[in-house]
């Protein structure tokens, strides 16, 4: 199991805190709101929430409502794998149901299904939930009562309604507002949820946890992205046979006349989609990419279109139309080996496929919500990829609503990124408890023996051992630190212990005198990019494959016109000088250059 962020034990503390102060108020149900930004994993703090009280012995039953049916399986297999984790006594299995009858069987603590299935058959809901002490948990609720079809909303205040019914006749002990945005599709209130006008006159939700986009990036869970916006142009014929140049990034009109009507500006995005992807797929095969279209015709376009002239990627496409094989789709995109999903809506509310890293938004859509909810498919972060090696990148309009969501998003990410670097925020730790003594007072303290621990284990240092290092950096004028000047010397040592094995058996020909000076300017360069701190950084020995020698050598030709293999010994002594130089560069200390292995 994953360590728990910090909005998370938020989310559970605060669930706690509520739930005891209305067992002794006696006024239910308790209400918790969190916003929280898509893609930061509030699904197990929402079910570990659950499991908490029912150890408390509040609650007996669990119910989780979601907008959509992949995302209720993924809350399903999300409690199978996590369950184990909370045991003794864990919370039963919460199983997906889509009104089948019965809604709980043995072994199970509650259902999750969606908003649909509830308007479906309300009266079976009612009738499973008779005498349960429940959490009701509304996960994505700016879903709750209105959808996105194209680029319009549909409003629906039967769900919400329906919501209401089974709070009003049941024993519903908290509800859990859990969601991405702070008002609905249409544009209205959370239900549930907590307002407060402000001076500008607008509506702002009142949240009891929140985690922005920049507490992603500070806590190292979502990705930084990268947007690449694209222009376009359309020629537009006029009745009057007059013809007109529209621009994309001047166009404040509807977006489809760049986006469906023009095959040459989507094919366009297409083909860079394609581009950013196979530059990502360099780094990792199995990065993938997301197409989210106008509308259903058009997602058959595109799939069509890159099964022509990119029939190498191996897509699959989820549309609605496509009913249950659709649902198939989306599950195999998840299990299985492919390169590029194409959709409409089907995945971008809580689809969780981690791998995905570059998105193409054809749709015409501009609510920050909605956008927020697709780009975040994006920005899940994988643990077997170096955070900086998993960028998420956008392949985007360049119309102006679309910038200017950009630019929003642009600002928490540096917010995030200043934060990352200031290490600002402080993990909580276990405190040794001290034994308890019979009473008395301090009468005095003192400090005692001093350790260094630094970057490096092996500059981890001893109290013994810290006077002598002190006076090393003080008579070599090195301004480092302990824990680093221990690990300079026990490289040192290392490398004159190198030198001294490799003098005693010198060769005595020219041509043993030039291998040998081959094999110490090898070592050189090994040790340059083991030491440099450029190197060190961006070319560990697990991901360099060699290039950073490489990239050394190739410097090294251009300076003496000529390959290594072909030059006498003082000119590779020359060259092992310039490498040297390198560590110079870089502020090695002198002391560790001199101890780098020598001709003899």
């Amino acid at each position: 199991m994953m360590q728990q962020r910090r909005f998370q034990r938020e989310i559970i503390d605060q669930v706690v805190l509520k739930a005891m102060e209305a067992q002794r108020t006696q006024e239910y149900p308790f209400v918790l709101v969190a916003d929280v930004y898509p893609g930061s994993g509030k699904t197990l703090a929402m079910l570990q929430s659950g499991d908490t009280l029912y150890k408390m012995g509040h609650i007996d039953t669990v119910i989780i409502l979601v907008p959509r049916l992949n995302l209720a399986m993924q809350i399903e297999l999300s409690w199978k794998d996590n369950r184990k984790y909370f045991e003794p006594n864990a919370l039963g299995y919460i199983n997906h149901r889509q009104n089948t009858w019965p809604l709980i069987r043995q072994g199970e603590a509650g259902y999750v299904s969606t908003y649909q299935s509830l308007i479906a058959n309300p009266e079976l809901h009612q009738h499973e939930l008779q005498d349960r002490r429940i959490l009701l948990a509304l996960d994505e609720a700016q879903q709750l009562g209105a959808d996105y079809c194209g680029t319009h909303v549909l409003a629906s205040t039967i769900s919400g309604e329906e919501v209401q019914r089974l709070v009003d006749n049941l024993n519903v002990v908290g509800v859990m507002v859990l969601s991405g945005t702070p008002f609905r599709a249409d544009g209205s209130r959370l239900l549930f949820a907590k307002y407060e006008t402000r001076d500008d006159g607008r509506d702002y939700l009142v949240a009891d946890v929140t985690a922005t986009y920049s507490d992603g990036i500070e806590g190292g869970y979502l990705r930084q992205f990268e947007a690449n916006l694209y222009d376009g142009e359309v020629d537009y014929q006029t009745p009057d046979e007059d013809l007109e140049t529209l621009t994309l990034s001047q166009y404040e009109r509807s977006l489809r006349t760049f986006l469906v009507e023009a095959p040459g500006y989507w094919q366009g995005l297409a083909d860079r989609f394609v581009e950013h992807l196979a530059q990502q797929q360099v780094t990792d095969t199995r990065f993938r990419g997301l197409v989210a279209c106008y509308n259903q015709e058009q997602a058959t376009d595109v799939v069509t279109y890159l099964g022509q002239y990119y029939p190498h990627l191996r897509v699959l496409k989820a549309i609605s139309d496509d009913g249950d094989e659709a649902q198939r789709n989306l599950r195999r995109f998840r299990q299985e080996a492919y390169d590029v999903l194409v959709t409409v809506q089907m995945a971008y509310v809580g689809y969780d496929q981690p791998w995905i890293n570059v998105v193409l938004p054809l749709t015409g859509i501009r609510e920050p919500g909605y956008l927020r909810q697709l780009l975040a498919r994006s920005l899940r972060v994988v643990p077997d990829v170096p955070y900086a090696k998993q960028p998420a990148i956008w392949v985007v309009p360049a119309d102006p609503r679309m910038r200017a969501f950009i630019e929003t998003e642009r600002q928490e990410l540096e917010l995030g990124l200043k934060r990352r670097e200031r290490n600002e925020e402080v993990e909580d730790t276990d405190l040794i408890q001290l034994p308890k003594r019979e009473e008395g007072w301090v009468v005095d303290g003192r400090v005692t023996e001093r350790s260094a621990m630094g970057f490096y284990a092996e500059g981890d240092a001893e109290a013994h051992e810290i006077p002598l290092l002190e006076q090393l950096i003080a008579e070599m004028g090195l301004a480092i630190t302990v824990s680093s000047a221990k690990a300079l010397m026990v490289k040192y040592d290392q490398a004159r212990h190198d030198s001294v094995g490799a003098a005693e058996g010198l060769p005595r020909t020219q041509r043993e005198l030039e291998k040998a000076a081959l094999e110490t300017l090898q070592s050189v360069i090994s040790d340059v990019t083991h030491r440099v701190t450029f190197f060190r950084k961006q070319c560990t020995a697990e991901l360099d494959g060699g290039h950073a020698q490489q990239a050394i050598r190739a410097y090294l030709k251009v300076t003496f016109g000529k390959a290594v293999s072909a030059l006498v010994v003082e000119e590779i002594e020359a060259e092992i000088d310039l490498v040297r130089g390198w560590l110079r560069d870089n502020m090695v200390p002198e002391g560790v250059i001199r101890g780098f292995r020598r001709l003899q």
